[in-house]
């Protein structure tokens, strides 16, 4: 009080007043942040309880939709469905739900491929070396419940379809990366069979500039899932390579796309990627598959792919690997490639220029 009463009366009540004030604030503070965490509390319990409902058009799901085994083993037929199962489902559902995952798979209705007992017509699994045949064949064996062939007799450990000529039955997706029908398989020559005759085609295009690296890695890395090491790649072994392989690239879709006269669907490995709902819808249907949301659900999630390169290095990438030489060289192809093709398979070019590179 001794302070007090030296100091002027209008400083004291000015004091009190900042004094009264500052608690005055800190007490609104403290009940606006109160209001904001009960708020945000409200609003994150909405979120992970459910967007109760979400729509797309005419459509409508909610989470209760997510596991009803009536709904999710029910045929796909409209697009619009799909897209409101992946975003509900897979994007919000499924990662606040860290148990649906394994129990989904549980009732996955194809848990292990089989040979067919009844025989289909051919179709080609056709691609360029490195554009991700192995694993679109990993991803239809889980759509179909059926293996996939090969035109080669690749090693059975990979595939077990691979060991099987497809004219003894069992197999109907064949894998070739030939812009020809012939196959010089042993297990048909040993039949007499010297062609496959495809009724239709899945045409698998990837980026050349991925598919040449992963060729290129395929061949020196000795694995489907290794690598070649950084001498290999800065030998002039690489750029020839490069220059060489690349026309092949090209030919393979002009042959697919524009010489087999018969139906071809262009599966683009990048929008596989990206897209790999949509996109196994697609084949279903190009196939005449039944499938269920469960089965596509099965395809994408809980399948363990087993030739996706993992650990790249860092130095392994386009602009590291390809001069401005090779560059000319690809693009050049590229270029072609999508003038060759505009007419007959127009929507194939804008991704074709998608791959250039600058």
């Amino acid at each position: 009080m001794h302070i007090l009463g030296n100091m002027p009366r209008g400083t004291i009540v000015r004091s009190f007043l900042f004094i009264l004030i500052c608690l005055l604030v800190a007490s609104i503070a403290t009940q606006w942040y109160g209001i904001y965490i009960i708020q945000s509390n409200k609003i994150l319990q909405r979120h992970l309880r459910g967007l109760n409902k979400v729509e797309i058009g005419s459509s409508s799901w909610d989470f209760t939709q997510c596991t009803d085994s009536n709904i999710i083993n029910t045929v796909i037929d409209r697009t619009e469905d799909l897209r409101i199962f992946e975003h509900l489902c897979e994007r919000i559902y499924k990662p606040l739900n860290k148990e649906t995952q394994p129990e989904l798979c549980k009732s996955c209705r194809y848990k292990q491929p089989v040979f067919m007992k009844t025989k289909k017509p051919f179709v080609a699994l056709a691609s360029f070396t490195g554009a991700g045949n192995s694993w679109t064949r990993e991803l239809l064996e889980a759509l179909t419940g059926i293996y996939t062939g090969s035109i080669y007799g690749d090693p059975a450990g990979d595939f077990e379809g691979s060991s099987r000529c497809p004219h003894r039955g069992g197999v109907y997706i064949i894998k070739t990366h030939s812009t020809h029908n012939l196959t010089k398989m042993k297990d048909c020559q040993l039949i007499g069979a010297h062609t496959i005759d495809y009724e239709r085609a899945i045409h698998i295009i990837r980026n050349p500039y991925e598919a040449i690296l992963s060729t290129f890695n395929l061949i020196k890395g000795k694995s489907k899932t290794g690598f070649a090491d950084i001498e290999t790649f800065m030998s002039p072994r690489w750029p020839f390579y490069v220059r060489r392989i690349v026309n092949y690239w090209a030919r393979m879709t002009e042959y697919w796309t524009q010489n087999f006269t018969r139906p071809t669907y262009v599966l683009v490995y990048e929008r596989l990627k990206t897209d790999t709902y949509q996109e196994l819808y697609k084949i279903s249907r190009f196939l005449d598959l039944d499938s269920t949301y469960l089965d596509l659900f099965c395809a994408k999630n809980c399948l363990k792919p087993k030739y996706h390169r993992v650990d790249k290095p860092d130095w392994m990438n386009i602009s590291i690997l390809y001069d401005q030489q090779l560059k000319q060289a690809v693009n050049t192809r590229i270029f072609q490639l999508a003038n060759k093709v505009k007419q007959k398979s127009r929507d194939l070019v804008p991704e074709l220029k998608n791959y250039i590179q600058v």
